[in-house]
């Protein structure tokens, strides 16, 4: 079973574009008092850039939010991108997740995602957003 990945954005990832910046800076004065060693400053800032940009592709589940938006991408090549205020329901089933946000359904296949990992999103959304949750993973119908 997969897991997946949670990033707050409001973390540690804060900081690495405003060390990049710094040392940005940093080789850019260097480079005016032409100084044999700048290009090791932009390499360093050009890395860091890299991995910032580079880490949605580091693994096959993940979510990215902060306290008005998120961004998922679960089983699924294309990501998700919402905002928390328009979320109106979300609707829990056994192999997928719903997610109405004003007049358009989302839909997440959540098949083969860790239990765990898929409450804690559930949870997540259900804390930042004011959308009416149902759980439908239990009820069966008997005719």
């Amino acid at each position: 079973m997969k897991s997946i990945h949670f990033d707050n954005l409001l973390s540690k990832w804060y900081y690495l574009p405003v060390l990049g910046l710094v040392v940005l800076l940093l080789g850019s004065y260097f480079l005016f008092r032409e100084h044999e060693d700048a290009y090791i400053f932009y390499l360093f800032s050009t890395l860091i850039s890299v991995i910032l940009i580079s880490r949605n592709f580091w693994y096959k589940a993940y979510v990215q939010y902060n306290k008005s938006r998120i961004l998922m991408r679960i089983n699924t090549s294309s990501q998700i991108s919402l905002e928390f205020g328009s979320i109106t329901h979300i609707k829990h089933e056994a192999e997928k997740l719903s997610l109405t946000e004003n007049a358009k359904i989302h839909q997440i296949d959540i098949e083969d995602v860790q239990p765990a990992d898929v409450q804690k999103l559930v949870n997540l959304i259900v804390r930042y957003s004011e959308a009416f949750y149902e759980d439908a993973r239990q009820v069966a119908y008997y005719e």
